[in-house]
């Protein structure tokens, strides 16, 4: 997202620490939907001025620009709470290839990076082992044919410990799942 409407470092700060802690930010201005998607991680909406906030859901709030920097801490903070106490952490892997779930983090090669976002993007369902490779080698399948499984397998290890687990469905492909902390 772009800071491009947020004035003053210490705002730029407070984004950065907030989207760091597993808070999606997503900007709402005159050309957003009036009623967004619900979602199922926390997100704070930055709405602009003159702007018709949006109806939120459990999971969501919104603070106006330009951004009194107590006021979106407090906002982040209560949305942090919920989030840990429902499992539901923002989880994503971020321009420089860490994976962030929730304030956790791992380090992941570019390979792991792309085999992750691609199973994000269809967290809880069945994603087929050519998409995956597709996704993961856009070049064209490595001559290996056990590349796919030594990432899978080089991914698991970078998991352990954060609540998300890949299940491998025999001959067809993997799922990502979320898990509760009490399973981990």
């Amino acid at each position: 997202m772009s800071h491009t409407t947020v004035s003053g470092d210490p705002a730029a700060r407070a984004l950065s620490w907030i989207a760091t802690r597993g808070v999606e930010l997503r900007p709402w201005n005159e050309l957003a939907d009036v009623a967004p998607d619900p979602v199922d991680h926390p997100v704070l909406y930055l709405v602009e001025p003159g702007v018709e906030p949006p109806r939120c859901h459990e999971c969501e709030d919104w603070i106006r620009l330009p951004l009194d920097v107590g006021e979106l801490h407090a906002r982040a903070d209560r949305l942090i709470a919920w989030s840990r106490e429902a499992g539901a952490l923002y989880t994503r892997v971020d321009e420089d290839d860490v994976l962030r779930v929730g304030d956790e983090m791992a380090v992941l090669s570019q390979l792991e990076a792309r085999l992750l976002r691609t199973l994000i993007d269809s967290m809880g369902m069945l994603v087929l082992r050519a998409d995956l490779i597709d996704a993961v080698w856009p070049d064209g399948p490595p001559s290996d044919p056990r590349a796919l499984d030594n990432r899978v397998k080089s991914v698991r290890g970078r998991l352990v410990g954060l609540p998300l687990r890949i299940h491998t469905i025999h001959g067809r492909g993997l799922i990502l799942e979320r898990v509760r902390a009490a399973d981990l």
